[in-house]
């Protein structure tokens, strides 16, 4: 019965995926050789749905929102590098979940003149829930789509899996026997960047 309620996650990641690479058409100058020499950034607002997986835990998938901030540089017309800051909240029952995200980030884009791009990063990841709390290794992967809507900016979508699979529980600092977590985080995101 667990697997079957996650199951719908990965459909929807599918999905999203195939209609991504449907609707991906040339957009002309969108990208130019000249990006390979300036930095970039972008800030997103999104939805993130996150699971946590541990003996003592539930095994609920919660949902609520998120946001993310990116800055690096090109260091290609097609590759970009930098760092990528996140966080992401959710309120049940009186209790706020939080999960904070920092690290290393990568953005491929196959051909100039299409939005589409392929991530990728490694970075850190922190639970909390009251006095309950982790951190662990990240490791990020995902789709997204950049449109230009005028000469200096563009607007984009991204779907992208977190996957966090080592963490100890503690609790107020103690760690907790048999406390060995598992994260795994689904975010959908729309973003701005300066072209």
């Amino acid at each position: 019965m667990h697997r079957i309620y996650i199951a719908p996650m990965y459909v929807g990641f599918l999905a999203w995926l195939l209609a991504i690479l449907a609707l991906t058409t040339p957009v002309a100058g969108q990208l130019t050789e000249e990006r390979a020499d300036r930095f970039w950034w972008d800030a997103g607002l999104g939805f993130t749905s996150v699971q946590v997986t541990c003996r003592l835990c539930t095994g609920d998938i919660d949902s609520g929102p998120s946001i993310d901030l990116a800055v690096g540089t090109w260091a290609s017309p097609r590759v970009a590098v930098g760092v990528e800051l996140g966080g992401w909240t959710h309120l049940e029952s009186d209790v706020r979940e939080r999960v904070l995200r920092a690290g290393l980030s990568g953005r491929f884009t196959p051909s100039l003149e299409s939005g589409l791009h392929f991530i990728g990063g490694l970075g850190w990841m922190g639970y909390r829930a009251e006095d309950f709390h982790y951190s662990t290794v990240n490791v990020v992967v995902g789709a997204g789509w950049e449109l230009p809507v005028s000469s200096g900016w563009s607007v984009g979508n991204r779907l992208v899996f977190d996957a966090a699979p080592f963490g100890t529980l503690k609790n107020d600092g103690v760690s907790v026997p048999g406390g060995s977590v598992r994260t795994g985080a689904l975010r959908l995101s729309v973003y701005v960047a300066p072209r």
